[in-house]
């Protein structure tokens, strides 16, 4: 009703909120006016410079409407970027309400599928344990129900970096071993592997600054 009493009425915003207050409208009632005409996009309508379109035609460009005229092209600009922020704005909306969707569906999922997950991890527990004890002799077993692998882990190479670079600052060699900061590889190349401890090749001496960790679990079991 508002959009289409504004529309017949031909009349400018400030006009049109004029006579709606000259016929007894509070200004709270106007701001709901307002509100409205914002919704259904008339007040836009009503600031739309002259020639302004929301095309994608190769033929439009705010340089042909405005023909050089620095003002028209001025405010043909600012309409755009009225355009533009609303649009961003209206996306910002729909983000909003998909994350909320989103949290809403996996809080769902998750509650769903608590007893299943604890099933899978159960059922995955007995598997591995019989991997490890009566197959700990077999890397694979393949079943018409699925598979079974095991393979051995890794050790990871621990470093303590600050007392590393503290060490590689005091060498000859310091601009290949920390050019600019400390360069893991150069240095390691210098070092010699003893057990899970590193020495210095040349020396023999134990470095504390790096070692070898052994992992865990001897044995990774993976289920498919």
């Amino acid at each position: 009703m508002v959009a289409a009493d504004f529309n017949r009425s031909k009349e400018s915003v400030e006009e049109f909120m004029a006579r709606k207050l000259e016929e007894g409208l509070d200004i709270e009632e106007i701001s709901a006016l307002v509100d409205q005409l914002a919704e259904d996009g008339w007040l836009d309508q009503a600031a739309r410079p002259e020639g302004a379109e929301e095309t994608a035609a190769d033929t439009y460009s705010v340089a042909a409407i405005s023909e050089g005229d620095r003002e028209k092209a001025y405010d043909l600009m600012r309409w755009h970027l009225r355009k533009r922020n609303a649009a961003r704005e209206a996306m910002a909306e729909k983000q909003a309400m998909a994350d909320l969707q989103i949290a809403q569906v996996k809080k769902w999922l998750e509650k769903e599928t608590k007893a299943l997950t604890q099933k899978v991890t159960w059922h995955e527990g007995n598997i591995t344990w019989a991997m490890k004890t009566v197959f700990e002799d077999d890397d694979k077993l393949s079943f018409p129900e699925g598979t079974v692998k095991c393979s051995k882990n890794r050790a990871t190479i621990w470093w303590d970096e600050e007392a590393a670079l503290a060490y590689a600052l005091k060498q000859p060699n310091v601009d290949e071993l920390a050019p600019r900061k400390l360069a893991k590889q150069p240095l390691k190349d210098t070092l010699t592997k003893a057990g899970n401890a590193y020495t210095v090749s040349e020396t023999g001496e134990i470095v504390p600054f790096v070692a070898m960790i052994d992992p865990e679990e001897l044995y990774s079991i993976t289920i498919e």
